[in-house]
């Protein structure tokens, strides 16, 4: 049986230093990043965010934001373009 792909394995795979990462084999939904620099991966790569561009993403409408509510303590993120379309996202090697 595969392994299961998480953020945490293909952070320690291609040796990215960030303080949070979340992976979504499609790249549209994750949760809400919170501690900086954070990553958003899909399956054929990652954009790391440093808190002024990740709140630049929010407000200029290509990372839509989503409030928490009961039973989950922290909102969730649409990228409708998909994280690979945005500047700075790095394909894996």
């Amino acid at each position: 049986m595969a392994e299961r792909v998480t953020a945490k394995r293909l952070i320690a795979r291609h040796k990215i230093t960030v303080k949070q990462a979340y992976y979504r084999k499609t790249g549209d939904w994750f949760m809400e990043l919170t501690e900086f620099p954070g990553a958003l991966l899909d399956q054929h790569g990652v954009r790391i965010f440093g808190k002024s561009d990740y709140d630049r993403a929010i407000n200029d409408g290509s990372i839509k934001r989503y409030e928490s509510y009961v039973g989950r303590p922290q909102g969730t993120i649409r990228l409708p373009k998909g994280v690979s379309n945005h500047r700075g996202y790095v394909r894996f090697e």
